[in-house]
């Protein structure tokens, strides 16, 4: 029997937890282990073009980040990536390239398209466990402009567990995902 490793949920042939999101087959195998960080966790410089398109962050139940479901920008560095308001550039919450389990987009049509379970993670994302219920009757009805969701899994350094942020946006973060696979292989 299988179990999701962030919420303990059982998980047997599903994709994604029904309960927290987490994502099972392909990014989060229950056996995983956190690996060693290096010394420098610094970000570095950033990069240029520096920044993902303003998206609004999604916390989830299990949420231990403390960011508020507001206005975000994700920051490309040459080491990582950096969380910011979209209001105040100064504070920046880093993610190190070693942190970064896997970086997703999904358009919210893909996830509808996929099943009742796609349409839960998405309620859950906006709105925890009644969300889920209701993202999973959400299929029928009119449709509305396309968003899109960027899941980042990473390792939380302190409790070395796999945590999830979701963020959407009415623009694609195909250049974020790009830069990601070519620079923190």
């Amino acid at each position: 029997m299988k179990f999701c490793p962030e919420c303990g949920t059982k998980v047997e042939g599903m994709k994604f937890c029904p309960e927290c999101g987490y994502k099972i087959e392909t990014s989060a195998p229950t056996d995983m282990v956190c690996p060693e960080f290096p010394e420098d966790m610094s970000l570095g410089e950033k990069s240029s073009p520096s920044t993902a398109p303003v998206a609004e962050y999604m916390p989830n139940e299990n949420d231990k980040t403390g960011l508020k479901n507001t206005p975000y920008i994700i920051y490309k560095f040459d080491n990582g990536l950096g969380i910011g308001t979209s209001f105040l550039n100064d504070k920046v919450i880093p993610l190190h390239k070693s942190q970064i389990i896997v970086i997703e987009e999904y358009s919210e049509q893909e996830l509808k398209d996929k099943s009742v379970i796609g349409r839960g993670i998405v309620g859950l994302a906006l709105g925890g466990p009644l969300g889920a219920v209701l993202g999973g009757m959400s299929g029928v009805g009119k449709k509305t402009k396309n968003q899109y969701y960027l899941l980042i899994q990473y390792w939380d350094v302190k409790n070395k567990r796999p945590q999830l942020l979701t963020f959407k946006s009415k623009k694609r973060f195909d250049d974020l995902i790009d830069y990601c696979q070519k620079n923190f292989k």
